[in-house]
């Protein structure tokens, strides 16, 4: 039966999870819709400063990551292909929440900010880069992560087969930030890749022109390259 099955860092909900989840059903039928809309099947490339020059941080986003960064993971009496694939298209359709589910300790944090995470399309929002020399993150193998410009959430991302994907998306409090503040990077321009075609979402205003924020996108878009350094 479905309810014996067991998944690592996940227990089976409650009656008090799952009237919770019912509760905030429309918090997950949104942030769902805007995953589809934004993220899934996308790559979003993030250009960053680091010492006057400009790197890249490129993070792919497919349908199958939504479910992890939810806590929350549903089980199938009928056979579906891809567990989390399945998910994220029924909670954007609306459909009812599978009978049986399990969730992470933390999936009520989860909940509460994910709607958020849109905004880490935003330039103003920041990167924090070689997290493994943190044992912490190290040990959760997150490599980099994200906050929004609300500094309320950190999206953390795994290189999994030479490739960055979100993995974990956590509460930030001011405890996190003291521990990674130091790894922090301000972001120049937000642009998303999707099936070869560039676009640049947002750029940062505070820190280069709209200007040079299309040379970076030109230059990204004609040959991957980038002036050596900041203007």
């Amino acid at each position: 039966m479905s309810s014996k099955k067991s998944f690592r860092d996940y227990q089976l909900a409650t009656k008090k999870d799952i009237k919770f989840i019912n509760n905030n059903y429309n918090i997950l039928h949104l942030s769902a819709k805007n995953y589809l809309k934004y993220f899934s099947e996308r790559k979003i490339i993030y250009t960053y400063n680091e010492n006057k020059n400009i790197k890249i941080l490129e993070v792919n986003f497919y349908k199958n990551n939504w479910m992890h960064v939810t806590g929350i993971r549903p089980v199938y009496i009928k056979y579906v292909n891809d567990v989390a694939e399945q998910f994220l298209e029924d909670m954007a359709q609306g459909k009812p929440m599978p009978t049986d589910i399990y969730v992470s300790r933390s999936y009520r944090q989860k909940i509460k900010i994910l709607n958020d995470l849109p905004n880490i399309l935003k330039a103003e929002s920041l990167i924090f880069t070689q997290l493994l020399s943190i044992q912490k993150y190290n040990r959760l193998k997150i490599s980099d992560a994200l906050t929004n410009n609300k500094i309320n959430l950190l999206l953390g991302v795994r290189n999994k087969k030479n490739e960055l994907l979100p993995v974990s998306l956590m509460e930030m409090n001011k405890g996190m930030y003291s521990d990674i503040s130091t790894h922090q990077k301000q972001i120049l321009t937000v642009i998303s890749k999707t099936k070869g075609n560039l676009e640049l979402l947002s750029y940062n205003s505070s820190i280069i022109s709209e200007k040079d924020a299309n040379d970076i996108f030109n230059n990204l878009k004609v040959q991957n390259i980038f002036p050596p350094h900041l203007p």
